[in-house]
Order: C-alpha cells, then sequence, then structure tokens
C-alpha cells in the first residue's frame, strides 16, 4: 500500500534511551523582527534577533528551501497563545512577537516525512546522515511543511540530522513519503570546538 504524504515536520516522538517523548519544552522567544511565518513541527536556531524578554531568542532554520548544515536548536511543539492575536493559535504569523515551546533536548528522536525528491531513501541509508527541506506549512492547520531531503543521505558530518529508522508501523513503508526516524547530527547545544557533526555509518 503507497505511503499517504501528509507533512508535519519534525515530531518528537522519543529519547534516545528509548524512554517515550511525553512533552518536554522549554520557552523561548520569536522576535517581531523575524519575518518567517512559523509552524509547529519546524527546526529552529537560536537567533540574533533581539528578543525583548528573558528568554532567548529562536528562528525558523531556514525561510525555504534545503538546510544542509547550521546548528539547531530544537523543533517547535507548540505556541504560548497570544492575547493581542488570537486568530492564529496554530502558527506564529510573520513579523509579530510570539513565545515558542521547544523541544531542545540534544538526544532527541523525531518522525518525519521524506520528500522523495531524486528517489526514496533505502533502508541502507540508517545511519547515515541527511539534509532538510525547509518547506513551508499550512496557516490553516499550523503544522509545518517541512521534510526529510531524501537525495542528501551521506556520511557527511555537516549534515544536520541522522538517520536512525524507520517508523514501523502498517500505514509506513520504506518508499515515496516514507517516514523515517531522525536524530540530531549538528545540535547547538552540543557545539564543541569541532563545528561539525559526527561521520555517517
Amino acid at each position: 500500500m503507497a505511503n499517504t504524504s501528509r507533512p508535519m515536520g519534525f515530531v518528537p516522538v522519543k529519547y534516545a534511551s528509548g524512554a517515550p517523548y511525553t512533552g518536554e519544552a522549554n520557552l523561548y522567544e520569536i522576535a517581531a523582527g523575524d519575518t518567517s511565518a512559523t509552524m509547529v513541527g519546524d527546526v529552529v536556531m537560536l537567533s540574533d534577533q533581539d528578543a525583548t524578554d528573558s528568554y532567548a531568542a529562536v528562528e525558523r532554520i531556514v525561510a525555504s528551501g534545503l538546510f544542509t548544515s547550521g546548528f539547531p536548536v530544537g523543533v517547535v511543539v507548540g505556541f504560548v497563545v497570544s492575547p493581542t492575536d488570537l486568530n492564529t493559535p496554530q502558527y506564529r504569523a510573520a513579523s509579530t512577537k510570539r513565545f515558542a515551546l521547544v523541544a531542545d533536548a540534544v538526544d532527541l528522536v523525531m518522525e518525519v516525512e521524506e520528500d522523495s525528491t531524486g528517489g526514496s531513501i533505502a533502508l541502507a541509508s540508517i545511519g547515515l546522515n541527511a539534509a532538510g527541506n525547509g518547506a513551508i506549512g499550512s496557516t490553516v492547520t499550523g503544522a509545518s511543511g517541512m521534510l526529510l531531503d531524501s537525495s542528501s543521505a551521506a556520511t557527511t558530518a555537516t549534515l544536520p540530522f541522522r538517520i536512525v529508522g524507520l517508523a514501523r508501523r502498517a500505514d509506513n513503508a520504506q518508499g515515496a513519503n516514507a517516514k523515517w526516524y531522525v536524530a540530531w547530527n549538528l545540535h547547538q547545544y552540543a557545539v564543541s570546538g569541532v563545528a561539525t557533526g559526527a561521520v555517517g555509518v
């Protein structure tokens, strides 16, 4: 049976230990100066925008297109409802200050759909690194459109994600629009003196 294409961005499911993800997140500010809309499931990085409260500022890691490097800080799992913007509780509209709940654990494992551009990710690619596709999400549902870049799987140490497995369930199989489990290969809070991640295997 063919997989259904249903992009949701990067969805936390568990930790590297196998413990389930149960909603842990930290609060960050998305400053009004950020001109990109932000959705639940978007990967974010620390921002150079001026935060106006006592929280670190983040922004979507890319406005659109592929992201093949950089240091994410986490993935958006929700927003604090703004009393001055009740018409868009499901996402953060461009150029508006908003507080985001970000799952920022360095050992997080997430589920993401592949974009199947240039072919599908093979099972033999488990253990390799991969890039992200920064497709824009839905302002109706608030769900991210970000995907895993299928054609990028490689040992390259500067790629941000590590492919750790295929999501195993009845409605998912290797092939077009497959859902994969990925972990961080690059992460802001795991940066050492060497500004790259590990080589994929």
